[in-house]
This record gives structure tokens, C-alpha cells and sequence, in this order.
């Protein structure tokens, strides 16, 4: 059960952390964009695994963008949701590969080193928090990210299997 380690949060410390350990990996070239209006956005979460499933989508935006290239984080709620939108310059997903992209093992990389798992590993964790990743995306126009964690706090339970939890 997720919430066994839940706390209330501020989501814009935990983007902060995930952003810290994203500026270690860029390549120099590469600009990382924030738009947050520093008012706290407080959800009911486990840090740690918010920071695994962030990490893994900007992981994924450096990747798209490679050497050169532009990554934007924005921050923000509506009347529900608590909102990070992770949006990169990059190539894009096509239409027939984004249908594909929480699938396990599933990537569009030739590095050996990446396994497909990043954002089925961040699908997991925002939907045990009650949460959802929506991704759009086109060839040749980068991809947007958005992770949308519930503002209040509902029944968390989680058997631990993706496909139970999701109906």
C-alpha cells in the first residue's frame, strides 16, 4: 500500500529534486526551462517515488533531446490535479510508437543501456498515487509529458499489479 510512507508534499520541492539531478547529466548545450510561480502545490504522496517517476521522464527528455536541444518543466494545479508537463525539443514518438510507450521493454533507443522500462516504471508509481501520465507527441515536434497527481487524498490502495489496479 502506497500510503504506508505518504506524506503530505510540495510538489514543487520534490520537481525541484528530480530537476537538480537532471542538471548533473545535461550536456552543456542543452537549456532547462522552469515555469513554476513558487506558490506551494501540496499533494498527498511518497517523495521518493515521485522523484523515480519524474527522474525517468526527464531521463527520457534528455535522451529525445540529445546534445543540443531544449527541455521546459512547468508546474501548475486546477481545480483536481496537481500538474508537472515535462516538454522537450526532441524528435518526437511516432503516431504508431506512442501508443507503445508504457509497454514494458518497449524503446526507440540503440543504446544497449536503455531498456524500455523508464516509463512503465513512471506509469506505475503516478498511478499508484492515484495519478495518470498523459503523452503527446509527433515526429519532428518533440513530445509533451504531463503527470497529473490528485490534489486530495483518496483511497491509495494498490495490489502492486498493473493491470488490477487500472480495472
Amino acid at each position: 500500500n502506497i500510503c504506508k510512507k505518504s506524506e503530505m508534499e510540495d510538489l514543487g520541492e520534490v520537481v525541484s529534486s528530480s530537476l537538480f539531478q537532471c542538471r548533473l547529466k545535461m550536456p552543456p548545450e542543452v537549456s532547462l526551462l522552469t515555469d513554476c510561480d513558487g506558490s506551494a502545490i501540496n499533494t498527498f504522496c511518497n517523495r521518493g517515488q515521485l522523484n523515480v517517476a519524474l527522474d525517468n521522464i526527464l531521463q527520457n527528455a534528455l535522451d529525445a533531446v540529445g546534445e543540443n536541444g531544449e527541455i521546459r518543466v512547468r508546474l501548475f494545479k486546477n481545480e483536481s490535479w496537481a500538474c508537472v508537463q515535462v516538454l522537450d525539443s526532441g524528435d518526437g514518438i511516432s503516431t504508431e510508437n506512442l501508443g507503445k510507450v508504457f509497454d514494458p521493454f518497449f524503446t526507440t533507443r540503440t543504446n544497449p543501456w536503455k531498456v524500455g522500462l523508464g516509463l512503465t516504471v513512471a506509469e506505475c508509481l503516478v498511478h499508484a498515487h492515484g495519478g495518470h501520465i498523459e503523452i503527446s507527441s509527433a515526429l519532428g515536434q518533440g513530445s509533451n509529458v504531463m503527470i497529473m497527481l490528485p490534489l486530495e487524498l483518496n483511497d491509495l490502495s494498490w495490489s502492486g499489479n498493473r493491470k488490477e489496479y487500472m480495472g
